[in-house]
């Protein structure tokens, strides 16, 4: 049997793993990505430097939307807790 050694998710479904593993039951949600920035002069050699942007992802987080904001988001981009992970009963 062969090995898997990638795995690819999209975000809707990157968005309802991150719901669940942090376990919100619910509000609708989005994920969030911190981005940073750095300017600079790249290059192998100074000959080959050049000016140039390096972007850094340093984490992945989901962020709640508030009630009746954001309606216009598609659907593979926002998800419903209460669907995605719904709370058990006592």
């Amino acid at each position: 049997m062969v090995e898997a050694n990638q795995y690819s998710l999209t975000h809707k479904e990157l968005l309802e793993l991150l719901i669940k593993h942090i376990n919100v039951h619910e509000g609708r949600w989005q994920l969030l990505f911190n981005i940073a920035v750095a300017t600079g002069v790249l290059g192998p050699t100074p000959e080959q430097s050049f000016p140039g942007v390096m972007v850094t992802i340093p984490n992945v987080g989901i962020q709640r939307l508030a009630p009746g904001t954001a309606t216009n988001l598609p659907g593979t981009l926002v998800a419903d807790a209460a669907e995605v992970n719904p709370a058990k009963p006592d």
